[in-house]
């Protein structure tokens, strides 16, 4: 016989006014739903309040209340605009951040997320802990929550809808103590109509324990379906299934505000709030992201009058999968702060349009040692490291250099992006397993060649030399190519003096003379397959002048007789 269901359900009681008004919930506030088409300034006075937080129902406001009514009442009363379908998605971001401590997540507006724990809770040190976990990760997205626990969802959403004050910290009850638990809820936990709740409140009867003292067959005529529900309650069954919460493949955050921002500082300050709740949908889901996309809205009539744009992309390729709320905000305000903004902001946006599953690495014991855990964000210090270079210099400007066999010295290295290097080197790691996947080991390398062919020739070989990029067995290969220049430029330097010794030459308005050369080799009727081979002599200068010596890579065109300095040996 199966283990007994665990159902957790977290209820937001607030969300519709956090969301409608943020930052005021100490202050009596109202919320009015907008019509699909509807905008905030087409709302009436005669429209009905559809959520009030716990200061205005002190002063006697209620849901169903007309606006007029409600501001006549309470003349300094704060009225927010919402559409229905954000409580849907603030909703669904809340379950994403708890998907990884749970089976199956669901949620129903205007205000629960459900969590199936069963068979999980000793995983985390027991329910109460997990309550715990829960409740602070909720908290951290800047929201009112209260949490309970029982065998079934109606159930464990009435216990945390009407719980006590003294159950901040999630209110987990035994099963001998559920029917006791229970017996104590009101009877508007039923969900009553009006009527009835009225009915049940003229005879005195103000909790489910009342009730059950009550003929079964009088609850039936009075109640109708709810009788039956009650007695499910109080018996401990509430067999409804859950209807798993699917999240959509591209994370979105969003935050405004009503006055314009000018500056670094305030955006800094909310785009900390919006990172820590993106990660916190990636940590729950399991996922990272490859790359983000951030746009900043302006104040419109600031760009109407300075003829500028109403928003402001910045595009954030990295190099590695990051997931982590410090990582990624690291990565985002080194961009952000140098970025020159054209008019205040009234919101942003944060993307994460390609999400991808974590990977778990390997804990070697060498890093355990030195104190970094699976969990700790140094153990991404170099992939960290380089998302912040691919996002500053560009993902064609960071990579791995490549050593390949070729005549010519800039055919001879390949600046591979650290994606497509990362997926030649576990293809050429796999390869070694069998030979049928040893053809898939150098995909990534001939897509980055392809690109830099596309380039130019020369392009991507001298940022190769001048990059910082990785150099493992690269830097092996050109230490035993003695020929090879240590620097290449890009493009090549067209060379106007005599190829003799004893002659004068200018480079970089410094003089010098070739006190020797020697023909180097010779490429002749090679790359046959292009439009014209190459035929070129390469020769070695040695040059001196008055800041010392140097040694040049210098090429013949022998079909143009135009000559190059091609490379500098240090």
């Amino acid at each position: 016989m199966g283990a007994e269901r665990q159902l957790m359900a977290l209820c937001l009681p607030a969300l519709a006014c956090e969301l409608a008004c943020p930052g005021s919930l100490s202050h009596p506030v109202g919320v009015v739903w907008l019509e699909p088409g509807q905008n905030a300034a087409e709302v009436r006075s005669d429209a009905r309040l559809g959520a009030v937080n716990a200061a205005a129902e002190q002063l006697g406001l209620r849901i169903g209340q007309r606006l007029i009514e409600a501001q006549s009442q309470y003349g300094a009363l704060r009225v927010g605009v919402l559409e229905p379908k954000r409580l849907q998605q603030a909703l669904g971001q809340v379950a994403e951040a708890l998907l990884d401590r749970a089976t199956v997540a669901a949620v129903e507006s205007p205000d629960t997320v459900w969590l199936d724990v069963t068979g999980v809770t000793h995983l985390h040190g027991g329910a109460s802990e997990l309550a715990e976990e829960l409740l602070e990760r909720v908290r951290g997205m800047g929201h009112r929550v209260h949490l309970a626990l029982a065998s079934g969802p109606r159930l464990a959403q009435a216990l945390a809808r009407w719980q006590s004050p003294g159950h901040v910290n999630g209110w987990c009850p035994k099963p001998s103590e559920l029917p006791v638990a229970v017996r104590a809820l009101p009877c508007a936990a039923l969900a009553l109509e009006p009527p009835a709740l009225a009915w049940l409140m003229g005879l005195g009867l103000v909790t489910l324990g009342d009730l059950a003292q009550l003929p079964a067959g009088q609850l039936q005529s009075r109640l109708g379906p709810a009788a039956a529900r009650l007695l499910d309650w109080l018996a401990g069954h509430d067999p409804e299934p859950l209807q798993a919460y699917v999240p959509a493949r591209v994370i979105r955050e969003s935050l405004q505000w009503e006055e314009p921002a000018m500056g670094f500082e305030p955006l800094r300050f909310a785009l900390r709030r919006v990172v820590s709740r993106l990660a916190a949908r990636l940590a729950g889901r399991g996922e990272a992201t490859l790359r983000l996309e951030l746009t900043l809205e302006h104040d419109r009539a600031y760009v109407r009058l300075s003829g500028g744009a109403n928003q402001t992309k910045l595009s954030f390729e990295l190099a590695k999968p990051l997931w982590q709320e410090s990582e990624l905000l690291k990565i985002l305000t080194a961009r952000l702060l140098k970025t020159q903004l054209a008019a205040p902001s009234l919101g942003l946006l944060l993307e994460a349009p390609a999400p991808v599953p974590v990977v778990g690495r390997q804990l070697e014991l060498s890093r355990l040692l030195a104190g970094f855990g699976s969990d700790k964000p140094g153990e991404l210090g170099l992939d960290v490291l380089l998302s912040e270079l691919t996002t500053e210099l560009g993902a064609e400007r960071v990579g791995t250099l490549w050593v390949d066999e070729g005549h010519r010295p800039e055919a001879s290295s390949w600046l591979v992006p650290i994606s497509c290097a990362t997926e030649a080197g576990e293809g050429r790691s796999r390869g070694r397993r069998g030979p049928g996947v040893r053809s898939r080991s150098t995909r990534g390398v001939a897509q980055a060649r392809g690109v830099a062919q596309a380039r130019g020739p020369g392009l991507t070989r001298s940022r190769a030399a001048s990059s910082s990029a990785t150099t493992s067995e690269g830097s092996a290969a050109i230490a035993r190519e003695a020929r090879l220049p240590t620097r290449l430029l890009d493009p090549p330097l067209p060379l106007e003096a005599s190829l003799r010794q004893g002659a004068l030459l200018f480079l970089a308005n410094t003089a010098y003379t070739i006190e020797h050369l020697r023909l180097e080799r010779r490429v002749e009727g090679v790359e046959w397959w292009a439009n014209q081979s190459i035929l070129r002599d390469y020769l070695r200068l040695g040059l001196r002048g008055v800041t010392g010596y140097l040694e040049l890579l210098v090429y013949v065109d022998r079909q143009t007789g135009q000559r190059f300095v091609q490379g500098i040996f240090d």
